[in-house]
């Protein structure tokens, strides 16, 4: 498993993981008992390879039991060969480690500890972050009558250890107002505290402590915390620092909290909960964890330096929540004191440079989030939507076998539609066509032969256009030598537009193929060339006209593939209304 993978493992397993300290043989543990006494040496012999002496590293316990000239550093099972005990105890300032001046030296304590870990084998604990769940030690029997419950009882053990003894217990005013700051971060009302006092029962307290974890205050108590470590605002951070919309997530936090969410539903939800079969739109709210990153939408600022500074954000963070490295460090290189490598932080990093947010000022992509009281109604309109559109398509369907048999709809074989009665294989709907529905219209005939038009309605002096492009490879037309294109138009009589315009996207040269009628107001392309060429006036308003035009005008010549079209329309001063019929292809001989 390559380092990136098992650190992103060791994110998920230790969503629920816990470490025992102390090795199960009572023998001192590297981890808690060894590392802070090695942590004097470890900036001359850990991970940092260009301050590394000796060529010596002691965090790793393959390199600090090999053998070397002088004997290994640690052999296990045998302090009184291990030159690491021998160099820690001289007395020769130019064998001494530490050197004099560079860390206090080992105490007899100390060596003792070390003499004892090595004796029992030596044996390293990995760092704590990528360690699987485990349980701990057997709960001690100490405290007495005192201890109530085990934590008492590991408490009791320490304060033995210390030579301590348990403060008199506190009345129940205070146990109660702690409890409560505790966990709601509140103090207690006057009368929940009255009820609690005047509450005879034995279980009294532990009821009280129910009532203050079914409280929605717990939830936002301890969801500060989180918040915190995921760095949470409802700004954008960089320049004027303006205001963004994060609060569904917080609340989103609040209420897996409430909810005693289990801690790896709650870390795989921020993680990849958008990847989760069967996802809810609470699914993808969580992930809104990775959102968090300041971003920069002030004028001049490149998007995609401000996007990696986001991705090197989300990747520190979530190391540092889920794993408590300070990962930042290995940026610029391998971690001086946390097991990362500057390769493997980019392993990790690569997982989420997947994004698609960079600076833009409306935040996309976005989640249209709806309160829970309107989602039951919004279900209800989804599925009313559905069987509308049911009965809509069967209708069609019908009205298309029917109008076969009589031959209404008949194609030329020299016709071929870019967009006909139906919606084409792949399109992508843009602008009037809204959630991938084209304006079907029924308020005039459609024209001649066909079953269906569009309608397309502009205001005064701007332009309106439904477009799509991204045929499917079995829709895209492929132009021959010859080829003419033609569009069924109808100007409203009584508010036609000032120009029409068909462009159509084809392979190569995209949108760059236009041919318009009536006055020259569309910006695009360069007028009188392909990109924006004059076919002629505006054709007679009230009746359908069919517009015809050389593929080679707009510059489709043989070979060019069509992907798309769009029908555009610039209003007057009152604006301009046009029904669109069918944009086809005509092709002799065929």
């Amino acid at each position: 498993m390559s380092g990136g993978l098992r650190i992103i493992a060791a994110v998920i397993t230790s969503a629920s993981s816990t470490l025992a300290a102390t090795a199960s043989d009572g023998a001192p543990s590297f981890n808690r008992d060894i590392r802070p006494i090695l942590s004097r040496c470890i900036a001359c012999h850990g991970p940092d390879a260009a301050a590394r002496a000796a060529n010596l590293r002691l965090d790793d316990r393959e390199d600090a039991t090999r053998d070397r000239r002088g004997g290994a550093t640690i052999v296990p099972g045998d302090p009184d060969a291990s030159t690491l005990l021998q160099r820690v105890t001289s007395h020769d300032p130019d064998d001494v480690m530490p050197p004099p001046g560079a860390g206090e030296p080992v105490s007899a304590d100390e060596l003792e500890t070390l003499r004892a870990w090595i004796a029992a084998g030596a044996t390293y604990e990995t760092h704590w972050a990528w360690v699987a769940p485990d349980r701990t030690a057997t709960t001690p029997a100490a405290g007495g009558d005192w201890a109530r419950r085990d934590l008492d009882r590991f408490v009791a053990q320490r304060h033995a250890a210390l030579g301590l003894a348990p403060s008199p217990e506190a009345d129940l005013t205070t146990l109660a107002r702690r409890a409560a700051l505790d966990l709601t971060g509140l103090p207690p009302t006057i009368a929940e505290l009255d009820t609690l006092l005047a509450d005879p029962a034995q279980d009294a307290y532990e009821r009280y402590v129910d009532r203050l974890l079914a409280s929605p205050a717990f939830g936002e108590r301890w969801a500060r915390v989180w918040l915190d470590v995921a760095r949470y605002a409802d700004t954008k951070g960089y320049e004027a620092d303006r205001r963004r919309t994060m609060w569904p997530w917080r609340d989103w936090v609040i209420r897996a909290f409430n909810a005693d969410m289990p801690y790896d539903r709650f870390t795989i939800a921020q993680l990849a909960g958008d990847l989760l079969p069967g996802g809810t739109d609470d699914d993808v709210l969580a992930t809104a964890f990775h959102r968090n990153t300041m971003t920069n939408d002030e004028g001049g600022t490149r998007d995609e330096e401000y996007r990696m500074a986001a991705v090197i954000d989300r990747t520190n963070t979530t190391l540092g929540a889920w794993m408590g490295l300070t990962a930042e460090c290995s940026v610029c290189h391998d971690h001086k004191y946390d097991p990362l490598t500057s390769p493997e932080y980019y392993q990790v990093l690569a997982f989420l440079n997947t994004t698609q947010d960079a600076d833009r000022n409306d935040e996309q992509p976005l989640l249209r989030w709806i309160a829970a009281e309107d989602r039951a109604a919004r279900a209800a309109k989804i599925q009313e939507r559905a069987a509308l559109d049911e009965q809509r398509d069967r209708l069609v369907a019908e009205a298309f076998a029917a109008a076969d048999e009589r031959g209404a709809t008949t194609i030329p074989p020299n016709v071929i539609p870019i967009l006909g009665d139906q919606r084409p294989p792949g399109a992508t709907p843009l602008d009037e066509i809204v959630a991938g529905d084209f304006p079907w219209d029924t308020s005039v005939a459609p024209p001649p032969g066909w079953l269906r038009s569009r309608v397309s309605r502009t205001k005064p002096d701007t332009v309106r256009q439904h477009h799509f492009n991204d045929l499917a490879p079995s829709a895209q037309i492929v132009i021959a030598d010859g080829d003419r294109l033609a569009a069924w138009v109808r100007l409203d009589p009584a508010n036609p537009p000032a120009e029409i315009m068909v462009q159509v996207h084809a392979m190569p040269g995209a949108w760059e193929h236009r041919a318009y009628w009536g006055e020259n107001l569309n910006p695009w392309g360069v007028d009188g060339t392909a990109s924006r060429l004059r076919i002629g006036d505006l054709p007679v308003a009230g009746e359908w006209v069919r517009l015809e035009w050389n593929a080679s005008d707009i510059g489709l010549g043989p070979g060019s593939t069509i992907t798309g079209v769009a029908c555009t329309q610039f209003g007057d001063a009152q604006g301009g209304v046009v029904h669109w019929g069918p944009v086809v292809v005509e092709r002799d001989g065929a």
